[in-house]
């Protein structure tokens, strides 16, 4: 599930992990199930990903969020250097509402990273 509003929900979830993702085939290569989930997400067979990329109209960050909408034991937050999730997750470091184990305002610009949690029992 990916998480929306995070900034208002954070103390909804627990055991957080940071996934930095350099690029798809990282991501891809991340876990098993992904490559499974985008075959059936998808319909191509993951040999043919790059050849058929240009089928697929999302972009690299859109697909990622896809596939992981579709893993159903874990919550994701997905965000890139400046974009306004990451300015969330800034506000919440700065706060000390969250801390993340790294200095989140301090990433790599072109890459991807991917909050990894579990929603607490209600």
């Amino acid at each position: 599930m990916i998480v929306q509003d995070f900034k208002n929900t954070v103390t909804h979830y627990s055991n957080f992990e940071i996934w930095e993702v350099k690029n798809i085939d990282a991501f891809f290569e991340g876990n098993g199930a992904i490559k499974e989930i985008f075959e059936k997400e998808y319909h191509i067979p993951f040999s043919l990903f790059k050849q058929r990329r240009s089928e697929i109209k999302e972009n690299d960050f859109q697909l990622m969020s896809t596939i992981l909408d579709h893993v159903g034991d874990k919550s994701f937050f997905l965000f890139t250097y400046g974009d306004s999730n990451h300015n969330d997750l800034v506000y919440l470091q700065d706060s000390r509402t969250m801390n993340f184990g790294i200095n989140i305002d301090n990433l790599h610009h072109n890459h991807v990273y991917i909050i990894i949690m579990d929603k607490n029992k209600d």
